[in-house]
């Protein structure tokens, strides 16, 4: 029996310093600032245009950038990518680095099917909303193509909460701001969600968690966020959309700068597809990102590639 015990304490001492080196080293982990907001891109949330909260403001502004033209391809299952991009998304800036106009056009066989653009006349609140109009510059007949991207007023503003509506469906996007407020009864209670509604713990530049609500307590389409101690850089996303789960992490490399993202989807427990996104940089600025989609029985996967190109202000 002294024997048991003392192994057990062995390998309890041994994985709680093995534990406390790991938390240790995480929170030593210097992170550079990047100018791509991960929580926002890269989700439905990016197709929200009333938070233009993309792009890091500071660094836009720093760096004297005016616009950034965003280039998405089509996927294929070789190295070759196409001449003519899928989409393409105009990012126009003022001075501070705020967005002022995003056009977007998409594109088919050479011909472009669809063309919006979206003004910004006044600047973000302390949340990153901001009104916006909308304008269909060029639209395909029968395409429904601006009805990817959606539109919210603010409704209501308070210490507890935040509230906007969807211009089009009338559904509401609910920012609970106090960990307080975060329990099922205390979101019934104040906010009155229906199934369609959103929930998020947070503000709209710092969000922890994210859900739909039936019942009152049976939650669905959650998502849970993790940042370093800083709150500052994100590190991790899990997502639960029936019947599957879906986890991000969040790459760095041994400077802190971003090197990409690993997009992992399981059924249950049974893993199905990976997807590694990574980063290519020029002058500091990421200039390409490359995603390779793998399953575990498809050892080629297929390629998409993503474009960014750069418009600075002259001196």
């Amino acid at each position: 029996m002294k024997i048991v015990r003392f192994i057990c304490l062995v390998i309890f001492f041994t994985s709680c310093s093995e534990g406390e080196e790991k938390i240790l080293h995480l929170s030593k982990q210097k992170y550079q600032p990047f100018i791509i907001n991960l929580v926002q891109t890269y989700s439905d949330k990016e197709t929200n245009m009333s938070f233009p909260i993309w792009f890091a403001d500071s660094i836009i502004s720093k760096k004297n950038i005016k616009k950034i033209v965003h280039h998405i391809y089509p996927a294929s299952n070789d190295t070759e990518q196409s001449a003519i991009p899928k989409e393409s998304r105009s990012y126009s800036f003022n001075d501070e680095g705020e967005v002022e106009r995003v056009e977007i056009d998409q594109f088919y066989e050479y011909v472009t099917v669809g063309s919006l653009v979206f003004d910004y006349s006044a600047k973000k609140d302390q949340y990153g909303y901001s009104p916006v109009s909308f304008v269909p510059r060029k639209k395909k007949k029968g395409d429904n193509f601006s009805e990817h991207y959606s539109i919210y007023e603010r409704v209501e503003y308070s210490e507890k909460f935040l509230v906007y509506k969807n211009e089009e469906s009338g559904d509401y996007l609910f920012y609970m701001l106090n960990r307080k407020n975060w329990g099922a009864l205390s979101v019934d209670s104040i906010l009155r969600p229906t199934p369609a509604d959103q929930i998020f713990f947070g503000t709209p530049k710092a969000i922890e968690k994210s859900y739909q609500v039936e019942n009152t307590v049976k939650e669905f389409n959650g998502s849970t966020y993790q940042y370093d101690k800083s709150k500052k850089y994100l590190l991790e996303v899990e997502s639960n959309h029936f019947p599957f789960r879906k986890k991000r992490t969040i790459e760095y490399d041994a400077n802190g700068r971003c090197e990409g993202f690993v997009d992992s989807t399981f059924s249950d427990t049974k893993y199905l597809t990976r997807r590694y996104s990574r980063f290519v940089y020029d002058n500091g600025l990421p200039i390409k990102l490359v995603h390779e989609s793998k399953s575990n029985n498809n050892e080629n996967g297929f390629i998409q590639v993503e474009e960014f190109e750069y418009e600075f202000i002259e001196e």
